[in-house]
C-alpha cells in the first residue's frame, strides 16, 4: 500500500457502539486532529501497520513533528475560537 499514490479515497460505512463514538469524539479533538475522519484514518493506519511513504512525504512528516515539538501548532478548539467558529 502506498499512501502517496493511492489518490482514490473510498468511503467506509460502519456501525459502532454509541459509547465508542463518544470516546472517538473526545479523543480526536483532544489530540488536535482536524476531523473525526482524519483521526479514524490515522487509527486504521496504525492498526494495519506501516505504509510506504515517499521521501517528500517523510520530509513533511519530519517537519510537522518538529513543529509539534516546538509548540508551533494549535488545537482544533483553539483554532475554532481564534476564527470565531462554532
Amino acid at each position: 500500500m502506498n499512501a502517496d499514490t493511492d489518490s482514490g479515497m473510498r468511503q467506509l460505512n460502519t456501525r459502532i457502539p454509541g459509547v465508542l463514538d463518544e470516546e472517538i469524539d473526545i479523543t480526536w479533538k483532544a489530540r488536535g486532529f482536524a476531523s473525526k475522519s482524519e483521526f479514524v484514518r490515522h487509527a486504521l493506519r496504525v492498526a494495519v501497520g506501516p505504509i510506504e511513504l515517499s521521501e517528500e512525504t517523510r520530509g513533511i512528516l519530519k517537519e510537522t513533528a518538529g513543529e509539534l515539538e516546538r509548540g508551533e501548532t494549535v488545537s482544533h478548539e483553539d483554532l475554532k475560537r481564534e476564527r470565531n467558529l462554532k
